[in-house]
């Protein structure tokens, strides 16, 4: 069997760390009520998934159209948007990609590389997990979007095309309730930086442009 180059495998394992950190955002910050949620073992640690099948098939088909972007180098920023009640932008969470292409290595290597990545991003996620935990207390009624900073070609395919693994019927481009202006609170998260992958991390508590795509959160009906 053909080895994967370190480019898939850095896109699975930064894929994974996404479901994982959208899934820990939305139980810390109270989208969805406590009960909704299980508790699974990532990266030798506790961490929170959603259990409602429509929030679950959401993140994953967004992730699908996340990692074929990433692959094509076509999306580097993905960002996680939080929005009040009125649909104002309140905070988001920004996740920051570039994954290098490498030759492929013997498997001691590969495990190695593996290794090394899933310890960083441990770290990265455990230092979300403070950040996201010391925001303000959301008010009730926020939810969120999940957007992709694109270029225009790519905006252009998801919105019209229909690839195997892009849902066209789950991106639009991002409308003004996804964009929001202001003064900006940064708050730096954590950097990752690998031989073959780099990811930063961090939220913003202030109003700040976030054009780009914009795939909706279903509704939560059991």
């Amino acid at each position: 069997m053909a080895k994967k180059s370190k480019v898939s495998l850095g896109v699975d394992v930064v894929c994974e760390f996404l479901e994982v950190a959208f899934h820990q955002l939305l139980y810390i910050r109270d989208i969805y009520p406590p009960a909704v949620f299980g508790r699974r073992r990532m990266y030798g640690i506790s961490v929170k998934m959603c259990l409602h099948p429509d929030v679950a098939a959401y993140i994953t088909k967004v992730l699908e159209t996340v990692c074929y972007c990433m692959e094509t180098r076509a999306v580097e920023t993905v960002l996680l948007v939080v929005k009040n009640k009125s649909g104002e932008v309140v905070e988001q969470f920004v996740f920051e990609a570039a994954i290098s292409p490498a030759q492929q290595h013997a498997d001691d290597a590969e495990d190695a590389f593996l290794l090394e990545l899933e310890a960083a991003l441990r770290s990265s996620l455990l230092r979300l997990t403070t950040c996201a935990s010391e925001l303000p207390r959301l008010e009730a009624g926020a939810t969120f979007a999940i957007l992709l900073k694109a270029r225009i070609d790519t905006a252009e395919k998801l919105s019209v095309q229909s690839a195997a693994k892009v849902n066209p019927m789950l991106w639009v481009e991002a409308n003004d309730g996804d964009r929001s202006g202001g003064q900006l609170r940064l708050l730096p998260i954590n950097s990752l930086a690998s031989p073959h992958v780099k990811l930063q991390l961090f939220a913003q508590t202030a109003d700040a442009y976030t054009g780009g795509l914009s795939a909706a959160k279903p509704s939560l009906d059991w």
